[in-house]
């Protein structure tokens, strides 16, 4: 408690941004004035204080603090402000947690939060303002609704570690832009992320409207014994479980983003063009070493095009990536030595049917993609979600296509 006790606002400066507060709700109307200027919510402690932010000050955190905090990384990049910036502090973060390469780094991770700050920024305006709606006959002798966008007040974000900057920033885009102010709960698996986070957030937002604390699973217990407003958090079905229980006790709403219990499918039809597939699944399966939600968990090939398409995809991995993978400087790592350890344990069990692939580097934690064939529909290798680069490949046949789509459609439903 003593931890989170300290991110919050003394009551003096949480009074001056009450008041601020006070000044934009006057806009909306006397009959939201009081809602809108009692904005302190006691979820820290008991007797502390915090506030949610006006529009103004929303427009002020995402067009000043934001594009500031993303010049600070030097992202190569164009944002709002049409400058250019140079190299960048959380590439090589990304590169330590991950071994990503710089040009995936922004792929993946830094770009897409570019994109987003710079949609929130021009829609901000436009989706705070409040709408006016025909009230219906039940609501009678009312005729007309007006509703107005209410912050819900203190965001818990607990971030994943497989896209540390995107699903962070990202989500942290998305609370500020509602008017929250938030505390960060980043993955303890990728430390040099959440050390850059830290840092950089800590120098451009004041600590009680956003900061990141670290820890491993006791530090986000903490955090989900706290009485938080919204609550996002990002990651596994099992873990998701326990978030919702422990927000059930405060009736806190949360948004979840899980991957699947079973993984994603990627079918390749008789009359598919091969060349073109092989060279897609190849490109999303090297990303991140596979360690994506919404990646390729397994593929299921028509029977009569099998070799061919095998064929194919091999030769794709080695265009892109090279003969030993492991050994590319390029090629992203699995993110610790229990993950690298799954997926060779894993890879062993199935070596006889191993057609591409199968080695790796313990040290560097690098593991090839590596193609797994024949895999029946029934093994337990796609009965879950592999986040690694093993790929295993089921054939049928293509005529009975609409058995295999029922089966798939029997099972928990993937991600993607």
């Amino acid at each position: 408690m003593s931890e989170l006790t300290t991110l919050v606002p003394e009551y003096a400066e949480a009074k001056k941004l009450e008041n601020d507060s006070k000044k934009t709700a006057t806009k909306l109307g006397n009959d939201i004035k009081a809602e809108f200027a009692n904005q302190n919510i006691d979820s820290f402690s008991a007797g502390g204080y915090t506030v949610t932010m006006s529009i103004s000050t929303r427009d002020e955190m995402l067009e000043d603090k934001m594009i500031d905090f993303v010049k600070s990384t030097g992202i190569e990049g164009i944002v709002k402000t049409k400058e250019y910036i140079d190299t960048d502090e959380l590439e090589k973060a990304l590169y330590e947690d991950l071994g990503r390469s710089k040009t995936e780094a922004y792929l993946c991770d830094i770009g897409p939060v570019i994109v987003e700050i710079n949609e929130t920024i021009r829609g901000l305006k436009k989706w705070a303002r409040p709408e006016k709606h025909f009230s219906g006959l039940m609501c009678f002798p009312s005729m007309s609704t007006t509703v107005y966008k209410m912050p819900y007040g203190v965001s818990l974000i607990i971030s994943p570690f497989n896209f540390p900057i995107l699903l962070t920033l990202g989500v942290l885009t998305a609370s500020i832009a509602g008017g929250n102010t938030a505390v960060i709960k980043t993955s303890s698996k990728s430390a040099a992320s959440t050390k850059a986070l830290q840092k950089l957030i800590a120098e451009t937002f004041p600590e009680n409207y956003v900061t990141v604390i670290d820890g491993g699973h006791d530090v986000a217990d903490m955090c989900l014994a706290q009485r938080f407003d919204k609550i996002f958090y990002t990651g596994s079905p099992e873990v998701g479980k326990h978030v919702l229980a422990e927000a059930a006790k405060n009736l806190t709403s949360v948004a979840l983003e899980l991957g699947g219990e079973n993984g994603n499918w990627c079918i390749v039809r008789k009359d598919a063009d091969i060349k073109d597939a092989a060279r897609k699944i190849a490109f999303f399966k090297l990303c991140n070493a596979g360690q994506i939600c919404i990646n390729i968990n397994q593929i299921a090939v028509a029977h009569e095009i099998a070799d061919s398409f095998n064929e194919a995809l091999k030769n794709e991995f080695i265009r892109q990536i090279g003969e030993k993978p492991e050994e590319n400087e390029e090629y992203p790592k699995l993110i610790n030595d229990a993950a690298y350890g799954k997926c060779e344990k894993l890879a062993e069990e199935y070596k006889d049917r191993i057609i591409f692939g199968g080695t790796g580097n313990e040290e560097t934690r690098r593991f090839a993609p590596t193609m797994i064939y024949p895999v029946k529909v029934d093994e337990d290798i796609v009965k879950q979600e592999l986040f690694c680069p093993l790929l295993p490949i089921v054939p049928f046949k293509d005529d009975e296509i609409d058995n295999l789509m029922e089966t798939i459609a029997d099972r928990e439903h993937p991600l993607a």
